[in-house]
């Protein structure tokens, strides 16, 4: 019966950890279409600042062919900064879910060391019971022994009295 409420336990835990386990995958998946979307804005926000900055300070020089230099050297950087973050992106992913998944390891462990010391504490409990049982059978059964002899005794002398 015990074991059937451990094991019981042991799944519901082991459903509640994947349920958890799906809401952060899905959770991930959305943050990596978003991340996309949000980087490609804040490029274009980057670039219009750049440009601006650009033609800010060429004013005086007016040399077009720096400025694409500089503008392609700038969208590399971007560029680059963009993989960066997907990949700080896909690293933090894969840290949270090996976290997840080492707490719940951590947490069925914990309870399996638990369920172990409750099942051992009730076959002591038990055994102990047993034990005590049978000492009581044995003075019982001691104290049917000692009681028959006079019993016996009764029953023949009551048998002489009556022939």
């Amino acid at each position: 019966m015990f074991s059937l409420l451990f094991t019981q336990e042991l799944e519901q835990v082991k459903r509640m950890s994947s349920r958890e386990e799906e809401e952060m995958l899905k959770k991930h998946a959305v943050e990596k279409r978003q991340l996309p979307k949000r980087i490609r804005s804040e490029m274009k926000t980057r670039e219009l600042m750049f440009r601006e900055s650009l033609r800010i300070s060429m004013v005086s020089l007016n040399n077009q062919e720096d400025e694409r230099e500089r503008l392609k050297r700038f969208q590399d950087s971007e560029k680059q900064r963009y993989r960066a973050e997907q990949q700080r992106q896909e690293i933090k992913q894969k840290r949270q879910l090996e976290d997840l998944r080492n707490s719940f390891e951590s947490t069925l462990r914990e309870l399996e060391q638990l369920q172990n010391e409750k099942r051992k504490q009730l076959m002591e409990h038990e055994n102990a019971k047993l034990l005590q049982l049978e000492e009581e059978h044995s003075a019982e059964f001691k104290q049917w022994k000692n009681n028959l002899k006079p019993r016996k005794q009764v029953c023949i002398l009551f048998l002489k009295f009556s022939l």
